[in-house]
């Protein structure tokens, strides 16, 4: 099978189970948003040459939640498929084969929750950019911006680095899984 084949399953496959796509979807959105949040003013404290302020320390949390977050995700879905691993083995699927279905089934949360976080920021910077240019239509308006560009690209640099690990771990829980089990499900 061809990557993009697959890559294409793992979306289908990721939106196939609703309650645990959406969930983990917007968990991930509040967490990209809270950490962008967070390294924004984070970047704004270390330009005022203030290294470990509050904001720092929430960056921290937030990035420690964020990685617990993605090898929690990732766990669930191999223990949560392993029946359909098994079975995928028995029918002559190779491991790199479910591995890149796994793979793409965690990274279509991330990238679903992160352009749901481009597209809610644009919409708060643009409403708020409205609502001031009404309330002051002589003065010049500067656009409110929640977050700048660049901590939004860092955090979504960071969630990839971290589904990275949540990838690895689960790879390791495919290479476990053995044919055999899709049978004993059965019996």
């Amino acid at each position: 099978m061809s990557t993009l084949r697959l890559i294409r399953k793992a979306f289908l496959l990721a939106t196939r189970s609703k309650r645990r796509f959406i969930t983990f979807t917007v968990f991930y959105a509040s967490l990209i948003a809270l950490t962008a949040f967070f390294v924004n003013l984070a970047f704004k404290d270390w330009l005022a040459h203030i290294y470990f302020g509050p904001n720092t320390i929430f960056m921290i949390i937030v990035l420690g939640v964020s990685t617990f977050m993605s090898v929690l995700y990732a766990l669930i879905i191999v223990s949560n498929r392993k029946t359909e691993i098994a079975t995928l083995k028995c029918i002559g699927w190779k491991n790199g084969h479910i591995w890149i279905l796994v793979s793409g089934e965690i990274m279509a949360v991330t990238l679903i929750a992160f352009i749901i976080v481009v597209e809610v920021f644009f919409h708060i910077t643009s409403i708020a950019a409205y609502i001031l240019a009404i309330s002051r239509p002589t003065s010049q308006v500067q656009a409110i911006v929640v977050v700048q560009f660049v901590p939004i690209v860092i955090t979504f640099l960071f969630m990839l680095g971290v589904q990275i690990a949540g990838i690895l771990i689960a790879n390791r829980k495919i290479l476990k899984v053995r044919p055999i089990q899709a049978l004993q499900k059965i019996a």
